[in-house]
């Protein structure tokens, strides 16, 4: 599981009963920002996460053939948000009902989307800063004509 340690997105593996199993250090993160939103001890997992994970058996009890992932996102201050996204995790060894959790920061992910299209358009790191962002360079390249330099 060492591999796992190097997402930037929280991953947090734990059991129906509520037992972690495992847990990176952005996961640890994430969990102990939302315990502390929702006053619950760090070493629980807070009950926004275990309502999406109800939902989730619930889910299985009406479509047990089709594999689910439930997303759900949580404002977490002003102008930042973080995407849960829970899935079951199946080891045939195990019998135990496992969940998968990851926590994705949309800011972090936002910014890394800037930058990949900041490479991709050739910006400057400023225009890259202020110019880039979620395909707006795109839509405002097509507009212009042919002969336009940008400065």
């Amino acid at each position: 599981m060492l591999f796992l340690e190097g997402f930037t997105d929280g991953i947090v593996i734990f059991s129906q009963d509520g037992d972690l199993l495992y847990n990176n250090q952005s996961g640890k993160t994430f969990i102990r920002y939302l315990s502390q939103l929702e006053e619950t001890t760090a070493n629980q997992l807070p009950p926004s996460l275990w309502k999406i994970c109800d939902c989730l058996l619930e889910g299985r009890k009406l479509f047990p053939e089709n594999p689910l992932i439930l997303t759900q996102e949580f404002p977490v201050l002003e102008g930042e948000c973080l995407r849960v996204r829970v899935q079951f995790l199946n080891f045939p060894e195990i019998d135990a009902v496992l969940f998968l959790l990851i926590l994705e920061d949309q800011n972090r992910t936002a910014q890394s989307l800037a930058r990949l299209e900041a490479v991709y358009w050739s910006l400057s790191p400023r225009r890259g800063r202020y110019g880039c962002n979620g395909g707006v360079i795109k839509l405002v390249t097509r507009r212009l004509p042919s002969n336009c330099i940008f400065l």
